[in-house]
């Protein structure tokens, strides 16, 4: 499944989901997470959560993350019963923004390729 949240962004945000091998799913996002895109991936990660499935989070191609793109993360970490992983290869900017805000213990990181 794909999704383009934003068309009239420079770099919108592009969503995709998957099953991994593990069972888990793999929702990744490539673009800008921000106020205008956030929702597509609350509304992502909501439908996926509901299944009861666990989610791993690929921020790999996120290339600008805001406030709300931060607070769509961490409303589906904190959601009740919430499995949701991160996967330890992001951007620079990315990783230091969920470092600063508190986030990174919120989350498990997932070490090495995704498959």
């Amino acid at each position: 499944m794909s999704v383009n949240a934003n068309s009239h962004s420079r770099d919108p945000i592009g969503i995709t989901t998957r099953t991994l091998n593990s069972g888990r799913r793999l929702v990744s996002l490539s673009g800008e997470l921000d106020l205008t895109s956030s929702g597509a991936l609350s509304e992502t990660l909501e439908r996926e959560l509901s299944g009861g499935n666990r989610v791993l989070l690929d921020l790999s191609g996120v290339t600008f993350i805001d406030s709300a793109g931060l607070a769509a993360i961490i409303n589906a970490a904190r959601a009740p019963g919430a499995q949701v992983e991160l996967s330890a290869v992001m951007r620079s900017q990315t990783k230091r923004l969920l470092e600063l805000s508190g986030v990174l213990p919120l989350l498990p990181f997932v070490d090495g390729q995704v498959a």
